[in-house]
């Protein structure tokens, strides 16, 4: 009891001060697109906080995650970015870009972070090790299946690379697939698999493609690539049971792709 009433109260507190961040940056920039996530803080809070019945519990989460989807599809840029680096690239025929800290993403990251202990799997007995293997086992296969499938598309270009900036990519990358596993599996595909309990392959399969057309503004190749490299993210969180297997691989794929290719057809 005394378990559940302090998580409540961190709840509480969490809510309270994201809240309070919204209200002072919209005091600040007055952008009206803050109501969508004042909205979703208090479809969160409602769900991790409330007494309410777990249908209409249910109810709330799956508004909370059509606005949570409607949020990384658009790419609405809410919050202002941190930019530490304009027009950058990390080889010849590499196209040019920003590394800057997402402020949408992070944010929304802690403001799904309440709802995980409520909706998450349970946790399976593996050991540390056994994790480690599994996770390199599946970046293996992912990395070979979506190489291939780059080259085979004429999507990607070998061009090595070992760019000066490398840490501050890291740093912003692992914030960026940290959001994006917490939302797409710990979130959404956890809610699928608790409504589809003898299809979780469905919930896998769902989620996997509306994190693929979240990166529908890279292309269609893009999506299709990005939504096959969900199906093994989220089996590796369905087997491994955690999120930080699905995080790993996820930020581990991405490097490689960073230090071994270039996407030409992105500058085109």
């Amino acid at each position: 009891m005394l378990f559940v009433c302090n998580e409540k109260i961190r709840n509480i507190v969490v809510h309270c001060v994201l809240l309070g961040a919204l209200l002072a940056i919209y005091s600040y920039t007055g952008h009206t697109n803050i109501a969508w996530l004042l909205l979703l803080v208090v479809l969160n809070g409602v769900v991790s906080i409330s007494s309410f019945s777990v249908p209409i519990r249910y109810i709330v989460l799956s508004l909370s995650i059509l606005i949570g989807l409607y949020l990384q599809i658009e790419k609405l840029n809410i919050l202002p970015n941190i930019i530490w680096l304009e027009n950058v690239k990390t080889a010849t025929h590499a196209p040019f870009f920003n590394i800057g800290l997402n402020g949408d993403k992070l944010f929304m990251a802690l403001a799904y972070l309440p709802l995980l202990p409520m909706i998450r799997l349970h946790p399976r007995q593996v050991s540390a090790a056994g994790l480690i293997f599994i996770t390199f086992i599946y970046l293996m296969v992912t990395s070979s299946i979506l190489v291939t499938a780059g080259l085979f598309f004429d999507y990607i270009r070998f061009d090595f690379t070992l760019p000066t900036f490398i840490p501050i990519w890291a740093f912003n990358m692992l914030i960026v697939c940290a959001y994006e596993e917490v939302f797409f599996r710990g979130v959404l595909q956890n809610a699928l698999m608790k409504c589809l309990p003898r299809y979780s392959w469905v919930a896998i399969l769902v989620a996997s493609i509306l994190f693929g057309y979240a990166h529908h503004q890279m292309g269609w190749t893009m999506v299709g690539l990005s939504a096959i490299s969900g199906v093994f993210y989220g089996s590796l969180y369905r087997l491994s049971r955690t999120l930080w297997c699905p995080v790993i691989l996820h930020f581990a794929t991405n490097s490689i792709h960073f230090l071994f290719f270039s996407y030409p057809r992105l500058g085109a």
